[in-house]
């Protein structure tokens, strides 16, 4: 083998490689995008036939009645105080 094939197979293995992390990386990530954007969708957009991954009418309406129903400050408090104790 000449030192270019074995510089080839390198870099193809290198790309190879790139390729596939990018690949993996969007697998895990697009859960987390899905999530957030609809997140931002109103309920309307949510139960569309045809989803889409950009939302036509952000809102944060689902925030407000998220922390209006739910006491999430102080579930978060909460869960600073227990990592801050067991950080200690």
């Amino acid at each position: 083998m000449s030192a270019d094939s074995i510089t080839i197979r390198r870099t193809a293995a290198k790309i190879l490689a790139y390729c596939l992390l990018v690949l993996v990386t969007v697998v895990a990530l697009a859960p987390t995008l899905w999530i957030a954007s609809t997140s931002l969708k109103p309920q309307s957009e949510v139960f569309q036939h045809i989803p889409h991954w950009i939302p036509t009418h952000a809102t944060f309406e689902n925030y407000v009645k998220a922390f209006d129903l739910y006491p999430l400050l102080t579930w978060f408090r909460n869960s600073l105080v227990v990592a801050a104790c067991t950080l200690v």
